[in-house]
């Protein structure tokens, strides 16, 4: 869950640099500026908890992902969203890559 959970940071990442240089294509430096600072989080987080998978210190995870509770607290969850079976071979997919 942990692997999966760093991928899924890593796409909000993605997404945000996105929008970033979307805005500052148009001008908006500001705007994209502001909107990166308000998700640097995600890269900081998934840059944290795979050093801390990579290394096995696995005692540390569940302080690391308190950490990103505040930044999910707003969101209410109606049903679940995602199959079980999404989570499977995620840690195997991260082990196999290189470093990030």
């Amino acid at each position: 869950m942990v692997a999966a959970t760093i991928f899924s940071l890593r796409a909000i990442e993605s997404t945000v640099e996105e929008s970033a240089v979307a805005w500052e294509k148009r001008g908006y430096w500001k705007k994209a500026d502001d909107f990166q600072q308000k998700w640097w989080w995600c890269s900081l987080s998934s840059i944290s908890l795979e050093k801390l998978v990579r290394s096995d210190n696995w005692e540390q995870i569940p302080e690391a992902m308190v950490k990103l509770f505040p930044h999910f607290a707003d969101i209410k969850i109606n049903r679940l969203t995602r199959d079980p079976k999404d989570w499977i071979g995620m840690y195997s997919k991260l082990m196999r890559e290189k470093t990030h």
